[in-house]
This record gives structure tokens, sequence and C-alpha cells, in this order.
């Protein structure tokens, strides 16, 4: 996934918390507009890509437990 924001943690704890908030922000409107179904089609792409595939497995699980539908439809 891109990143959501441009910020720098500098280690102070209040600027790191602003950071999170904005990209837990971020993150809650990109679902909002994607769906279930796209947001997560689209993170299983960015683990794919970037190699993480203890994180990819366990994505696919949670997804099929939660019953929600990631294969794409044509």
């Amino acid at each position: 996934m891109p990143r959501p924001f441009r910020g720098i943690i500098t280690g102070r704890s209040s600027d790191a918390a602003l950071i999170r908030a904005d990209k837990s922000r971020f993150i809650g409107q990109l679902y909002a507009r994607l769906g279930p179904a796209e947001f997560y089609r689209r993170r299983l792409a960015w683990l794919a890509k970037h190699g993480r595939t203890k994180s990819y497995r366990r994505l696919i699980a949670y997804l099929e437990r939660a019953g929600i539908d990631i294969l794409p439809h044509a």
C-alpha cells in the first residue's frame, strides 16, 4: 500500500500520535471508499509484492473466516 502520510516521526509522543491518527483516518476513509473486498485485494497485492508471506497467509485466513470475498469479479 502507498504511504498514507508524509509526516516525520520526531520521537516526541505527541507528534507520533498525530501521525498515527492521520494514518488511521486515511485508512478508514480509503476502506469506506473502496469497500472491504477491494481494500483487502489491494492489501494482499502489496503484501505479495513485498514478500510478506506470513502476513499474506494470515490475512487470507482472516478474510475466509470473516466471509469477505476477495476474488476479482469479471
